[in-house]
């Protein structure tokens, strides 16, 4: 690839903007089942930002440029639950728990944990 390397590159690289999708992807669908509000829309919202931040400095510092693996695959999916546990918890303070979809997102993430370590040995 000709651009490799560019700053346009390493800033759009496939799985950073992944991630952002995801979060906001899981946002809209937190809305459509808790009435998520205003304060889980910030929070949701600053949370999306910053880990596409983080994770585009990370992997910005890491030259050249290494492959996006499954253990970071599965750390992905994992942080962007935790960004729809985020958005819930800041509801929560505004206009009550959400307590069932709390438990799903937590639990999956806490699931996911235990995968992340097993996926990273074996890749």
């Amino acid at each position: 690839m000709a651009l490799i390397g560019t700053y346009e590159t390493r800033l759009l690289r496939p799985e950073t903007v992944a991630g952002a999708g995801a979060q906001t992807v899981l946002l809209v669908l937190l809305d459509a089942a808790t009435g998520l509000g205003a304060a889980g829309w910030l929070t949701g919202a600053v949370f999306t930002v910053a880990t596409w931040a983080l994770l585009t400095r990370a992997l910005h510092r890491s030259w050249p440029p290494r492959p996006f693996g499954p253990a970071n695959a599965v750390t992905l999916v994992r942080t962007t639950l935790v960004g729809g546990v985020t958005a819930l918890v800041a509801e929560s303070f505004a206009s009550g728990p959400r307590i069932t979809a709390l438990v799903a997102l937590t639990t999956v993430a806490l699931v996911l944990d235990a995968v992340d370590g097993q996926v990273a040995r074996r890749t």
